[in-house]
């Protein structure tokens, strides 16, 4: 399963649910993309 995650603004919530997400499915592939350079740098 592949699992994307897009956030925006400063990359927070993005950057929590990678984390999340990671330790619920850790054999899943995640690809963690932002609108900007803030949010693409968190996350």
């Amino acid at each position: 399963m592949n699992i994307l995650i897009i956030d925006a603004q400063g990359g927070g919530i993005g950057r929590q649910l990678v984390l999340s997400v990671k330790q619920a499915l850790p054999d899943v592939e995640i690809l963690a993309v932002g609108t900007n350079a803030a949010a693409t740098a968190a996350s």
